[in-house]
């Protein structure tokens, strides 16, 4: 089964093993990495340069040909260790050319060696694949080390392949779930980890960038001591982290059940540079709403509160710290798609958190606090603000203003232009299915229509 899936999910599967021709192939029809109507072509017991290099030249032309046929003929190629070192001595690129266009490839009686020249032949290719090698097995050791990711199996040939692999697994068959499953959530999982790095930091910075044009470029900060230490320790670390755990945007069982939704998040770069210019002009815009909000609040002479008090620079910083914490905590919860007690807890308890540790602090420093009306005092000032009504619309306005273009983005992304994982949302079931309970009758009901598509 996870031989097959693969080829659902778009992944070319090349089999390297030291057996026998004969074995291998009865090894490779069994698995259905050779179905039976494909057809095979033979490199084997090649020594001449030239007759692996006109061998090679009808098959590549008979692939490229038949490329668009509609029939969708598949072709397999099968390679001995003998034919294949003359290949990557003398042809290499017609090689490679050739067996990427096959829909299996099988190379038989392969030394260690052999395996990792031709790990790191597919590795370094223009388009710059990333390959996976499984194997369980000592031969296979410098195959796992040349390939982008290894993976080994517990099996009766030793621990030598785990030991060198970056995963390990004890079935074949957990493969499937290794990919389509935690492969697919890890993938964009820190897509947005990454991003949003950056994005938390930007909104931060920002503000005070804008700051310096009003101050005459002094380099006396707008954030007291408190703000600027448990920004990144204590008030943007845990929503963050809970998403890289716990994110998963579509259930495990639709996507081990469905390895074609594999497919678009691999052809997908969501690490590319248009991605990261998006979130970096949401921050740009977040930072420039908190600031120009913030600023107006304080700008007329006024007081804005019961005291009549005109704020200072601390109310200020105040002001925006806090449109921060709101502004990039939200963000994370609008991402948010699978809502577990921890991520809730990270997230609403982060933000009471803020207010709570604000308010204790301002109390702890200064217990008179209540009693004195010092607003450049930063101690004080949160405390004073709490009491003004204009601070809380200011808060709520500037938050919907931010998280405004993304929502208006996904609205549009999932209505006019839906990629396979948006239609599959529609559909996904109150309950998420554990991955060890993938065949349960009721989660096959669930999605026994889109399967059926």
């Amino acid at each position: 089964v996870s031989t097959q899936s693969t080829g659902e999910g778009g992944v070319k599967l090349w089999v390297l093993t030291g057996d026998k021709m004969e074995t291998a192939v009865n090894i490779s029809q069994s698995c259905n990495h050779f179905t039976s109507s494909m057809k095979l072509h033979f490199l084997t017991a090649r020594r001449d340069a030239e007759s692996v290099r006109q061998t090679l030249s009808s098959l590549l032309k008979l692939l490229e040909g038949t490329a668009n046929d509609s029939r969708g003929q598949s072709y397999g190629l099968i390679v001995d260790g003998t034919s294949l070192s003359t290949a990557l001595t003398y042809c290499p690129d017609l090689f490679l050319r050739t067996t990427l266009l096959c829909t299996a490839v099988l190379c038989c009686r392969l030394s260690p060696l052999q395996k990792a020249k031709v790990v790191r032949m597919v590795k370094e290719r223009k388009t710059n694949p990333v390959c996976l090698a499984i194997g369980d097995g000592a031969n296979d050791v410098s195959m796992i080390l040349e390939a982008n990711v290894g993976v080994g199996i517990f099996g009766k040939e030793g621990r030598q392949a785990v030991r060198s692999s970056d995963f390990a697994i004890a079935r074949f068959q957990y493969l499937r779930n290794l990919m389509f499953v935690h492969g697919h959530y890890y993938y964009r999982r820190i897509a947005t980890v990454v991003f949003y790095f950056f994005y938390k930091n930007v909104v931060f910075v920002g503000p005070a960038i804008c700051f310096l044009f009003m101050n005459g470029y002094s380099p006396q900060t707008i954030y007291s001591e408190l703000q600027l230490i448990g920004f990144n320790l204590c008030f943007s670390a845990l929503p963050i982290i809970s998403y890289g755990l716990f994110e998963q945007h579509l259930p495990p069982t639709l996507l081990y059940e469905k390895p074609s939704l594999y497919k678009e998040s691999a052809t997908t770069n969501l690490l590319a540079i248009k991605y990261f210019c998006s979130w970096m002009a949401l921050a740009v815009w977040n930072s420039f709403i908190i600031f120009l909000f913030a600023f107006s609040l304080f700008y007329d002479a006024g007081g804005f509160n019961s005291t009549q008090r005109v704020g200072g620079l601390w109310c200020y910083g105040t002001v925006v710290y806090t449109c921060v914490i709101f502004t990039i905590n939200i963000m994370i919860a609008l991402k948010t798609r699978f809502w577990v007690w921890f991520t809730h807890f990270t997230i609403w308890g982060t933000l009471i958190s803020y207010l709570v540790i604000s308010y204790i602090y301002a109390l702890w420093t200064n217990p008179n606090v209540l009693w004195i009306h010092e607003t450049n005092d930063p101690t004080y000032v949160f405390i004073w603000l709490a009491g003004a009504a204009i601070v809380y619309l200011t808060v709520i306005i500037v938050v919907l203003l931010c998280v405004l273009p993304p929502v208006l983005v996904m609205l549009v992304q999932h209505h006019l232009y839906p990629m396979e994982v948006d239609k599959f949302r529609v559909y996904q079931p109150s309950e998420y299915t554990p991955l060890g309970n993938h065949h349960q009758n009721h989660s096959k009901a669930n999605y026994s229509t889109l399967l059926e598509d």
